[in-house]
């Protein structure tokens, strides 16, 4: 009778002692995660006052976000060892020796970090600005000190690129662009009278998006059948493609107004245009 109540008592301490371990790692992972909450909450607002650029302040903000992220699940790996027991003293010691042993093979990785670190610090290019690396041109949707990624403005495709492979930044959105126009009038019409009728109807445009021009540059090439008038406008950063659509449609209605059409091209069988 007495090793039963023994054994009950002893399972009785047991589950106690369950319920408490489980106490203990659900607090210390709740503490944690209330942490990181706030000390996120507190980068951001931090950002906020101190820059006032919304790119580099998003930035800055996935970055610290993800080193606060990393630091925080050494923090909870840490307190699952050794609320098993582990002696995580001992295991960063073990760590360290390790550590030099891989090193080598870790290369690859410090020399992403380290390029990741200059980027940010020379400003090459912050998150939502319009860049082309390494011959891939996209817009700048996340950034850490390991990898950028890209949304590829062709196939809307994520490119992630290890920073340690960023040799050449074209950085699009720090300039005005050129929204730039080529168009193909057939031979048959007089090009002075082309010309003219497009400067005239173009001194016309007038839309806050438009730093300079539009400017009628004259006839940029000679065909057999047609010839064609290059025309440049220099609009703000992130508006070259909608100018682009907005003159095209002026132009349009303007020529078609005036009986003048553009040139469509004219195919035979093996494809070759006439």
């Amino acid at each position: 009778m007495s090793k039963i109540i023994n054994k009950t008592i002893f399972a009785g301490q047991i589950a106690n002692e369950m319920i408490l371990f489980i106490m203990d790692i659900v607090l210390a992972l709740g503490i944690i995660y209330l942490s990181s909450k706030v000390l996120k909450k507190l980068v951001n607002q931090a950002l906020k006052r101190t820059h006032g650029d919304e790119k580099v302040i998003n930035t800055l903000n996935k970055l610290l976000i993800s080193v606060i992220n990393v630091i925080f699940l050494v923090m909870v790996i840490f307190t699952l060892l050794e609320a098993l027991g582990v002696n995580t003293a001992s295991l960063v010691a073990t760590a360290g020796i390790g550590g030099v042993a891989i090193g080598f093979g870790a290369q690859s990785l410090v020399k992403d970090i380290i390029s990741g670190f200059f980027i940010l610090l020379e400003g090459q290019y912050y998150v939502g600005e319009a860049v082309v690396i390494s011959g891939i041109s996209g817009t700048v949707v996340d950034f850490n000190l390991r990898t950028t990624k890209l949304r590829d403005y062709s196939t809307g495709a994520i490119h992630i690129i290890p920073n340690g492979t960023v040799n050449i930044v074209e950085n699009r959105s720090r300039l005005d662009q050129l929204a730039n126009l080529t168009l193909n009038i057939p031979i048959d019409y007089e090009p002075d009278e082309v010309l003219k009728i497009l400067r005239d109807r173009l001194e016309q445009v007038q839309d806050e998006r438009i730093v300079e021009g539009p400017k009628v540059m004259g006839i940029s090439d000679w065909k057999e059948r047609y010839y064609s008038i290059f025309i440049s406008t220099s609009v703000i950063n992130g508006e070259m493609f909608e100018m682009q659509r907005v003159l095209r449609k002026i132009i349009t209605q303007e020529l078609k107004e005036k009986g003048i059409e553009m040139y469509k091209p004219i195919f035979n069988l093996d494809t070759e245009e006439k």
